[in-house]
Parts: C-alpha cells; sequence; structure tokens
C-alpha cells in the first residue's frame, strides 16, 4: 500500500464545491480500486489536508501524472476551485494497524 498528503488551499466561497469535488474523486478511486479510503482535513480556513491510502505506488503515479483518461476530468476540476495544491509526501506504507473506515 501507498499514502499520499496533499494540501489544497481554497477560497472559502468555494468551500462546499471543493467538499464536493473532492469526495466525487475519492469515490471514483475507491470505485475502481486505486484507492482504499481517504481523509479531508481542515489544517485553516482557507487550507484543507487530503490523506489517501492507495492499493499501491503503481496505481498512484499514472493518476498524479493525469495518464490515465477516466481520472483526468477529476482532477481538473478539484484544482480548478483550488488557488494552490501541492503534493506534500508520497510513502510507503509499512504496517498499517488501523482498520479502513468509509
Amino acid at each position: 500500500m501507498f499514502a499520499t498528503f496533499t494540501q489544497y488551499r481554497v477560497n472559502p466561497i468555494f468551500k462546499k464545491e471543493f467538499v464536493a469535488s473532492w469526495e466525487d474523486f475519492l469515490n471514483h478511486l475507491r470505485m475502481e480500486q486505486y484507492a482504499h479510503s481517504g481523509t479531508l482535513h481542515g489544517e485553516s480556513r482557507i487550507t484543507y489536508i487530503s490523506y489517501i491510502i492507495w492499493t499501491s505506488r503503481e496505481k498512484f503515479e499514472p493518476v498524479y501524472n493525469k495518464e490515465v483518461d477516466a481520472f483526468v476530468p477529476l482532477i481538473n476540476k478539484l484544482h480548478s476551485i483550488c488557488n494552490d495544491v501541492q503534493l506534500l509526501h508520497r510513502m510507503d506504507i509499512i504496517k498499517q494497524n488501523t482498520p479502513f473506515y468509509s
């Protein structure tokens, strides 16, 4: 398994649209078996941190590089709502001790 932390900076007037777009993206990742789970954290009024557990690094890389056509419109929509998007960390998971929650 593989995990990423992504930081999103969002204008507060787009908060609802951003959260809905992020959920749509995660649901598609899960439906297509690219990701196990994800959590969206509010760091501040304008900054959100997403933690996604991917099925593998091999599944993450082509999505991140926009090589999987099915995800490109979802990524573009999510990023269009944001003022800035930064991939903070990408990590292999050595041991997972907590169950996955939906």
